[in-house]
């Protein structure tokens, strides 16, 4: 006589309940109306990464638009570090490219810059909006 296979079904359960909890996030957008979002030409101040280039160009550009992820980023950095965020000590300048646009960044320049030639390179890219460092 064959023996009868029931199902646990406690298992499955809390098999269920384990992938609800771990998928719960998943997926979810910022729907409030917060000042974070771009909504009435606020700047997108959510950094996704970094490039670090300090090293060999003396910049770092921090990708602030939705347009950039871990993919579109990396793709961009090639010969940089991907990071958090640029250091932000010693820099001469920054320059926010494509403000409020999904593709919006920012380039810090640093000492092997003077403030000058970085905002003469960053005015000559469209879309470009130099700052001295304070």
């Amino acid at each position: 006589m064959k023996k009868k296979i029931y199902p646990n079904y406690s298992m499955l359960a809390i098999l269920a309940l384990c992938a609800s909890i771990s998928l719960a996030g998943c997926g979810l957008e910022d729907d409030d109306d917060d000042d974070d979002d771009n909504g009435g030409g606020n700047t997108i101040v959510n950094v996704t990464e970094s490039c670090d280039l300090t090293s060999t160009l003396s910049t770092c550009t921090e990708y602030t638009g939705t347009y950039w992820n871990s993919v579109n980023i990396t793709a961009s950095c090639t010969e940089g570090t991907v990071g958090i965020t640029c250091p932000t000590s010693g820099f001469v300048g920054k320059c926010l490219v494509d403000s409020g646009t999904s593709t919006e960044h920012i380039t810090f320049y640093f000492p092997e810059y003077t403030a000058a030639v970085a905002e003469t390179i960053c005015t000559g890219t469209e879309g470009g909006t130099f700052t001295a460092a304070p």
